[in-house]
């Protein structure tokens, strides 16, 4: 096995937190609330418990790394570990999107946005299909 397939030193990986959208107008660092689809996810789909930890963000530049404390049915509540303000991309990323079949354009957006895309441009390749 070459040097490079097989990592000697696993504490040089580190793991990610999850990270959960809470809207603007529902952010309060002193009451920490998923709910939804935020909560389904978390609770159901990544199946965190108490004591998980995660990265709540509200899209205009606040953090909160916060512990579970509870999980109820369509609500998941928080304790705030530590705030802190996520200074903005030095740069603009455009993604040039081909349209795929099917709903999965809002998924590609979703996703996009997510990991800071400032700008979508949807492209109509050779190769499209597009049912309208």
């Amino acid at each position: 096995m070459p040097f490079w397939a097989k990592p000697r030193n696993l504490s040089l990986f580190v793991q990610s937190m999850h990270r959960f959208y809470i809207a603007p107008h529902e952010w309060n660092p002193d009451a920490l609330i998923l709910s939804g689809p935020e909560a389904h996810h978390c609770r159901d789909v990544l199946r965190m418990t108490r004591g998980d930890k995660a990265v709540l963000f509200n899209g205009r530049g606040r953090e909160i790394t916060a512990e579970i404390v509870d999980l109820e049915r369509g609500k998941v509540r928080l304790r705030k570990l530590h705030e802190s303000n996520t200074p903005p991309l030095r740069c603009r990323i455009t993604l040039g999107q081909a349209i795929p079949k099917g709903k999965n354009m809002e998924l590609i957006v979703q996703k996009a946005v997510e990991i800071g895309a400032s700008e979508i441009a949807p492209l109509i390749s050779e190769r499209t299909i597009v049912d309208l």
